[in-house]
């Protein structure tokens, strides 16, 4: 029997790319799909191309609902999804026409399966390096971390047992929109007992140049998520095992590098008086999350700016800031 994959399409404001999208999907060799394209309160033709191609493929199913962002707009996916399998892909990327098929043929139950992908507009594409016999690689579901920077942190090159996902009750965290992704796949983790399947095929079409931008924008409330994020990744770890130290390592160095995300943009905003900014600063250099990670972590090669990271105070890190400028 050919089992239903449900396809969850979140949707904002891309009239100049849905088309593109809509289209790869509908020609996946794998018919037996559900296609949920998620209108996130767009404003501009999205919805209206959705109905479009809704007219002659009855596989469509349309949500419009009002702006909630990416994770609303998956989570509304989630709740009306038919299929045994979910699969997503974002709106201004597209896949080749056996994405589906590639990823349900190679699944095993408990099992996270992922694949490579080409990044668009960088002139780049992720396969992964496989060592065993065949085109795939099985890795320990503890050691995610290893992967993390090399797609392991996104959800549109895997293919999830929605059986998993309701027993956890797992959805996105609306709280969060910074790591949601990495943090909705290492909670999976917890649902299955076997290990991560990587594939070296590449399938996907991700489109590098209109999002990454918005990878670097830092909101008011980037620690407070970053401080969120940590406290959950700490516990689902718990949850599946015990990081090697290799592992361990680079956990503390991410999140490092995220809490200097938020002090660099404190001490940089304009906006705000230095003293203030200086208070601020100091506030996030104190916390136990950010000293924790201080501690442990891979910070820099440069012994001055390791050390001046680590303090609990941001001024001596501010005044080689501004030599680092000059």
């Amino acid at each position: 029997m050919i089992e239903k994959i449900s396809i969850i399409v979140p949707i904002f404001n891309s009239e100049k790319t849905l088309d593109r999208c809509i289209e790869s999907l509908i020609a996946q060799t794998y018919n037996n799909l559900e296609i949920i394209l998620v209108n996130d309160g767009s404003i501009d033709n999205s919805l209206n191309i959705c109905r479009k191609y809704k007219q002659f493929d009855q596989r469509i199913i349309i949500i419009d609902k009002k702006n909630g962002g990416v994770s609303s707009a998956r989570n509304a996916g989630i709740d009306i999804a038919t299929g045994k399998y979910i699969m997503f892909c974002d709106s201004d990327d597209w896949v080749e026409e056996n994405w589906c098929q590639i990823l349900f043929s190679n699944f095993e139950e408990n099992n996270l399966v992922m694949s490579g992908a080409y990044i668009e507009g960088k002139q780049e594409y992720y396969p992964y390096e496989v060592k065993a016999d065949g085109f795939q690689e099985r890795i320990s579901r503890i050691d995610f971390y290893t992967f993390k920077l090399k797609l392991f942190n996104v959800p549109w090159n895997k293919i999830y047992e929605k059986k998993i996902i309701d027993t956890l009750s797992l959805r996105y965290d609306e709280k969060i929109s910074n790591g949601e992704d990495f943090l909705f796949n290492i909670q999976y983790l917890t649902g299955i007992t076997g290990s991560i399947i990587l594939l070296k095929n590449c399938t996907y079409h991700y489109t590098w140049e209109e999002k990454v931008s918005l990878s670097n924008k830092v909101s008011e409330d980037y620690m407070t998520q970053c401080m969120h994020l940590f406290h959950l990744v700490e516990i689902t770890i718990t949850e599946i095992g015990t990081l090697s130290a290799k592992n361990r390592k680079i956990f503390y160095t991410d999140f490092f590098n995220q809490f200097q995300k938020a002090l660099f943009f404190c001490l940089q905003n304009n906006e705000k008086k230095l003293c203030k900014r200086f208070k601020e600063g100091n506030m996030i250099m104190k916390t136990q999350e950010y000293q924790i990670c201080a501690k442990y972590s891979e910070i820099s090669t440069n012994k001055i700016f390791a050390f001046v990271s680590r303090m609990k105070s941001c001024y001596a890190l501010w005044i080689l800031m501004q030599l680092r400028t000059k």
